[in-house]
């Protein structure tokens, strides 16, 4: 198959000048500027060679690229500088990391911290905790928080596999940030399946409620959940000053398209925002996504999304900043019954509203994707074409209830479809080829008196733009 026919192009998605992009890390608002780091191989296309990529922004929009943050170049991480997140204290950012040795083919993993007063220039501290007595070296992905207890003690809860290959997650204490407490491994209350390991923890509170949000690998494929190689999703659950968690609820996906894994959230204000990888694949995906061979990067990370929880569930929406990217008012329409409407760009922002709860929907934009949902059948499906068979390949989910609104944003090779107000999102990488209509096709219920379609393009942001002035 010719990949140099298909269509790559990306606008305003984060994207890497060159290499393989991964994980989110160090999501963090330091003096008015919002920071984005993330795992870069910069060298190549595989997953080695692990440094922190960097993005700068004044409006998570507007992005300038930055030097690369920290480099494999130590003896606690010389084969990779693993993800892990940051904090401000005293006016300094801290990041804190996971530092890969192979050592004689045998890995070992340190947590590491770094320091910088200006968000540019950091200076590694090295390790700052002992290895847990107990586990294998897959222990990784710190996330380090504000006590809500205390002032001036923080917590960390890290990713963990045990001796016995079973994942955990261990909580740890301390009121310096660079000499740690273990206090509780979840494993010890709780029998939850988790597989076989447990990356990106991360416990944040919105409202009175706290929320685990974790990447489980391991789970077994179902109908209707856990279809993708590895998973993420979140609990419902409470959280002591002892470090120990109760969940109340068991573990439900965030995302149920083909690329989304190991997000991560930062606190801007009162909102929770995430992020996260597009995304983790099967091995020979990842070889032959196109925007290797055309383009020379490969991934790409979501638009920021804000976390509400409603109806004990949690919810993304996509942050409200993204309106900025909108070119004009938009064209809107109103359709009974069935429609179709050219799109003049892959570049776009889509929203369909319904005045009536509709029961039933199949939209379908060219031969990138189709939606598909049946309230009778109480399922919903999202169908993509693959860029390694050319075939057809589905996600489905349960769904319950009818269907208020969609809203798609679609950058190219990328879209990310959310509904009743981020109630089910899928996230997905698709391809088109040269030539195609771009033409998006829909019909709803009869029951449905009319729909409205909103259509906004968006524009191209400049990662090189001088964003950012530092003195």
């Amino acid at each position: 198959m010719d990949r140099k026919s298909w269509q790559d192009k990306v606008g305003y998605h984060i994207t890497p000048d060159y290499g393989l992009m991964n994980d989110p890390n160090g999501l963090i608002k330091f003096k008015d500027d919002y920071h984005v780091f993330y795992q870069l191989n910069p060298n190549g296309f595989v997953h080695k060679n692990k440094s922190w990529g960097h993005m700068v922004s004044t409006n998570m929009v507007d992005w300038e690229q930055q030097p690369i943050a920290l480099h494999p170049d130590s003896w606690f991480d010389k084969d990779g500088v693993y993800s892990g997140c940051a904090i401000e204290h005293e006016e300094k950012i801290y990041l804190f990391y996971t530092g890969n040795v192979i050592d004689d083919g045998v890995n070992k993993s340190y947590q590491c911290g770094a320091v910088s007063e200006d968000g540019q220039r950091f200076e590694k501290l090295g390790p700052i905790m002992e290895h847990p007595v107990g586990y294998t070296r897959h222990v990784r992905d710190p996330k380090v928080f504000k006590s809500p207890f205390q002032a001036d003690e923080w917590y960390m809860v890290l990713g963990a596999q045990t001796n016995d290959l079973k994942a955990d997650l261990l909580v740890y204490k301390s009121s310096n940030l660079l000499e740690w407490e273990f206090l509780y491994n979840l494993r010890s209350d709780h029998d939850t399946e988790l597989g076989y390991m447990l990356e990106c923890p991360d416990l944040i509170k919105i409202d009175d409620q706290y929320v685990l949000i974790a990447s489980p690998q391991g789970l077994k494929k179902e109908d209707y959940r856990f279809q993708n190689r590895y998973h993420s999703g979140y609990f419902i659950c409470d959280f002591f000053e002892d470090g120990s968690i109760k969940l109340l609820q068991p573990f439900k996906e965030l995302d149920h398209g083909f690329e989304f894994y190991a997000p991560q959230t930062f606190r801007d204000g009162n909102q929770n925002i995430l992020y996260a990888w597009m995304g983790v694949m099967e091995d020979e995906q990842e070889r032959l996504v196109p925007t290797i061979e055309s383009s020379g990067w490969l991934h790409n990370l979501t638009i920021p999304r804000i976390l509400e929880l409603k109806e004990g569930e949690l919810r993304q929406q996509p942050a409200a900043v993204l309106s900025q990217l909108r070119e004009g008012k938009g064209n809107k329409m109103t359709f009974d019954k069935a429609g179709h409407f050219p799109l003049q760009s892959l570049q776009t922002e889509i929203i369909l509203a319904f005045e009536k709860e509709t029961d039933q929907l199949n939209l379908t934009l060219d031969r990138l994707f189709s939606l598909s949902f049946q309230l009778e059948e109480g399922v919903l499906s999202f169908t993509r074409q693959s860029w390694v068979t050319d075939e057809k390949e589905q996600r489905k989910r349960l769904f319950d209830g009818g269907m208020k609104e969609v809203r798609i944003f679609i950058d190219h090779s990328i879209v990310e479809i959310f509904i009743n107000g981020g109630a089910c999102v899928f996230s997905s990488r698709i391809f088109s080829r040269a030539g195609s209509t771009n033409e998006l096709s829909f019909e709803f219920s009869k029951k449905t008196s009319s729909m409205s379609l909103q259509v906004f393009d968006l524009k191209t942001v400049d990662f090189s733009a001088k964003a950012i002035n530092y003195v």
